[in-house]
């Protein structure tokens, strides 16, 4: 195991004034002068009594207990990672329901993917929506107004990895599968995901990007874009990256463990990552003082499904999440001055895969065709794809605001834009 680096004033005054903050509740007091890293004292919040056990236990009651205050899309995260880690099928209706939701604009986008105008302009009429009040906002605006289209085949991309993950690509849904992976098989990836320029504003989602078309079979680029991340972001230190880059880095290098793991459904070959885990393991004091809780879970959760449990870097952040979890609201908000029990939900999710003591991991679900949730026009949709007719209907006549929902990190759908923007 590496030794902790020594983090000096000069270090921590430079992040300072690149207006790195430290999440709340956390203080971490750093041994300077030839500190080692069992010497090191880190404090965080008052909740040193919880035991990880009891906090992941709060979290799941909570979040049991106001599960239909979930909106769907959150409810079907929230039930697959419960699944995963614990094998309980309770809720699975809603997995169904969530896929089911996408299907109509899922459908319609296959049918207009061969209408160039239809696609640049559905690509367009998106970036116009983007938000752009951040440094990675803006950055991601630019990039996807010189590549539009590319929101259009990500959508698809992740439509059709999530039907192949619930084992739907052979049923009902296979004829609109198989089109899409055609349509996805004549894409120009390496283009767009070998390039560092679009790995830098957009780590984690073109890492999954990655293995989503590993998974379905349309390509396989784990090899050479792993080569361009860490052309990228391995061979600079950390003080030369501005706050948003430094955080794509840390997002980007977990989505290669949890990728391979086909998102907590197998474990995953330390031997293989050992580029990421000893990164990780150097840093993990500066992580723990610089990252938000989510990128700390995620990172603890890289190890634990490498079968690290003891690593000394999940020890540091099961302590910051039981910390920084709140017993009165039974969850781990984000830190900042609103409370949303939506959006913590990713957060929680993961801090309870971290903290929850599963012994194995369970594939799946693998839903029945019976369990989504189709509307008339999407039945009928379907039957005309499986003759092998045609829809007239275009993307544009659609609506492109109920077709094109942003997808974030994780591929959960966010909320959809406001008129001009969002």
């Amino acid at each position: 195991m590496l030794s902790t680096p020594r983090i000096d004033d000069h270090r921590i005054e430079r992040r300072a004034r690149m207006g790195w903050l430290a999440c709340a509740k956390l203080s971490v007091l750093l041994c300077l002068a030839g500190c080692r890293s069992e010497e090191t004292i880190v404090r965080v919040g008052t909740n040193s009594a919880m035991s990880g056990e009891e906090v992941a236990a709060r979290i799941r009651q909570t979040y049991d207990s106001r599960f239909f205050e979930l909106e769907e899309r959150f409810q079907s995260h929230y039930t697959v990672r419960i699944f995963r880690a614990t094998g309980d099928t309770t809720n699975l209706d809603v997995v169904g329901r969530d896929i089911g939701r996408r299907l109509e604009g899922f459908l319609a986008t296959i049918d207009s993917v061969n209408h160039v105008r239809d696609v640049e302009y559905a690509g367009q009429k998106e970036v116009s929506n983007m938000p752009r009040l951040t440094e990675t906002q803006r950055s991601r605006r630019e990039l996807f107004s010189e590549n539009p289209e590319f929101l259009l085949h990500r959508r698809i991309l992740f439509t059709a990895y999530k039907i192949n993950d619930y084992g739907l690509h052979e049923g009902v849904l296979r004829v609109p599968y198989v089109r899409a992976c055609e349509h996805l098989a004549t894409v120009d990836w390496a283009s767009f995901l070998l390039d560092s320029e679009v790995i830098r504003p957009y780590a984690a989602q073109t890492t999954n990007m990655v293995f989503w078309l590993k998974q379905i079979g349309v390509v396989d680029l784990e090899e050479p874009y792993t080569l361009v991340f860490k052309g990228f972001f391995m061979r600079s230190n950390d003080e030369d990256f501005s706050a948003a880059d430094y955080q794509a880095k840390l997002y980007g290098l977990t989505h290669f463990i949890i990728g391979e793991s086909q998102y907590y459904q197998r474990p995953v070959s330390p031997e293989k990552f050992a580029w990421i885990l000893d990164y990780f393991d150097e840093h993990i004091l500066e992580i723990l003082t610089w990252s938000k809780p989510d990128i700390i879970a995620e990172i603890a959760l890289c190890f634990r499904l490498c079968g690290l449990d003891d690593h000394r870097a999940v020890g540091h952040a099961k302590q910051f999440l039981i910390n920084a979890f709140d017993p009165k609201l039974g969850f781990i908000p984000s830190g900042g001055s609103t409370v949303d029990f939506n959006t913590s939900e990713h957060r929680n999710a993961v801090a309870y895969l971290v903290l929850y003591d599963w012994k194995e991991l369970h594939r799946g679900p693998h839903l029945r065709d019976g369990m989504l949730a189709m509307t008339p026009s999407i039945r009928a949709r379907l039957d005309l794809m499986e003759t092998g007719e045609e829809s007239a209907s275009l993307l544009v006549d659609r609506g492109l605001a109920k077709i094109l929902h942003p997808i974030d990190d994780d591929g959960r759908a966010l909320p959809e834009p406001e008129p001009a923007h969002h």
